[in-house]
């Protein structure tokens, strides 16, 4: 973080009653690969908790996102994270653990879908490690589907679907468009769908 963004953290997390210690530099435990896709071990820690490592005395609320690992020519690997709290019962405090998928599909909601169902699928109190990895890599070890065709995902007892669209059709990425809709009038919505 820079001077400026961690002193507003600093002063932020101050007034928070529960908050207890940190930000901490998040560490990679294990990393479980299925392709050639070169990942920066240093930076993933830091792309997967931006914030850093942050203790709290209580229970905070688990957090899906992605982001992008920008890499030459505007391709890049995208980076779907679960971050959750779990409780170290002997300190009495919440300590924050990570899963993450890096690929190079766009499948936002889906990858975050299938993270969430695979990470509540896991005792609360068990902290995740490389058994845990290597379940999630199992997972999502497919080829990618080519455009227009369907593809599953077994997470747990549930079957999570996806399907590319063709290259000329929308939308390009799975992505949530509320955001986007949210933050648009009805006029704009109607001339971009129609």
């Amino acid at each position: 973080l820079s001077a400026h963004m961690a002193a507003g953290l600093e002063h932020t997390l101050r007034k928070d009653p529960y908050f207890v210690d940190g930000p901490y530099k998040p560490q990679l435990v294990c990393i479980e690969t299925l392709a050639s896709t070169p990942l920066p071990r240093e930076a993933l820690p830091v792309l997967v908790m931006p914030w850093g490592g942050l203790i709290w005395r209580s229970q905070r609320e688990s957090e899906c996102f992605s982001s992008m690992l920008p890499q030459g020519n505007g391709a890049g690997v995208y980076l779907h994270c679960f971050l959750r709290y779990r409780q170290e019962p002997s300190e009495g405090v919440w300590l924050p653990e990570a899963l993450f998928i890096a690929s190079r599909w766009p499948y936002h909601a889906t990858f975050a879908q299938a993270l969430r169902l695979f990470a509540e699928g896991t005792a609360r109190h068990e902290p995740w490690g490389p058994s845990h990895a290597q379940a999630l890599a199992t997972t999502f070890a497919l080829d990618p589907p080519p455009p227009s065709r369907p593809l599953y995902l077994q997470v747990r007892e549930q079957a999570v679907h996806v399907q590319r669209p063709a290259a000329r059709d929308l939308p390009i990425a799975d992505i949530d468009y509320a955001v986007l809709f949210c933050a648009l009038d009805l006029t704009s919505i109607q001339r971009i769908l129609v």
